[in-house]
């Protein structure tokens, strides 16, 4: 009887989950998110307002593709910022399992430590090109978790706001002391990353809502 009540109590506690880390929602990924959907979506209002006009010279059929193209080009940069936003990630550690949830889409997945095989840090950048010049947006890291059934999953420092205390305590409780990278970087060096440009596009945007607000306005 005794022997049976202590199996019982084992397997209680063998259920229990303590929760160790909850990752926040990323102000980054919100911030671009939301700018990249109205900036694109500004300019693709703008050509829809717009009367379309030919180049004198320019096959009409051949312009007006170019003009949808153009279109389509500014539709599709909003829509994949507005995807952006509804990808958000938030992150669970627990001393058993690593839980991936996308609030938004109503996404979860759960990750048990067991079945982690190795954990492996490289830069992340985001760079952007304008007449043939890189500019570099955000300076970050990316950790690539390798599953024993060789899945990986990937999450990067950009998109998730506590990521050095995740990957602190990721190796902490997974044991593994490697630093491919500075792995314990203090999260401040990485804090206002990439929010400089976030600023910069804010103002643009705000400016060509501004704009087109006031020519409608006129009309």
């Amino acid at each position: 009887m005794v022997i049976r009540r202590t199996a019982v109590s084992c397997h209680i506690m063998d259920k229990i989950e303590t929760k160790i880390l909850t990752t926040r929602p990323s102000f980054k990924t919100i911030g671009f998110g939301l700018v990249g959907t109205m900036f694109f979506g500004a300019f693709a209002y703008l050509m829809l307002t717009l009367k379309w006009t030919v180049a004198e010279g320019t096959d009409y059929k051949t312009g007006m593709v170019a003009m949808w193209v153009i279109f389509g080009i500014f539709i599709f940069f909003s829509t994949a910022s507005f995807l952006t936003i509804l990808g958000l990630k938030v992150i669970v550690l627990t001393d058993k399992n690593l839980i991936i949830k996308r609030p938004l889409l109503l996404f979860r997945l759960t990750i048990p430590l067991i079945n982690i095989k190795s954990i492996i840090e490289k830069d992340y950048q985001i760079n952007t090109r304008h007449d043939f010049t890189d500019y570099n947006v955000f300076n970050g890291e990316k950790i690539i978790i390798e599953l024993k059934n060789n899945k990986k999953v990937k999450f990067t420092s950009f998109e998730i706001s506590d990521y050095y205390a995740l990957t602190k305590q990721l190796r902490k409780h997974l044991h593994d002391n490697r630093t491919e990278l500075n792995d314990m970087k203090d999260s401040a060096e990485n804090k206002y990353e990439g929010y400089g440009w976030l600023v910069f596009i804010l103002f643009l945007t705000l400016g060509l809502v501004y704009a087109l607000i006031k020519q409608r306005l006129k009309i």
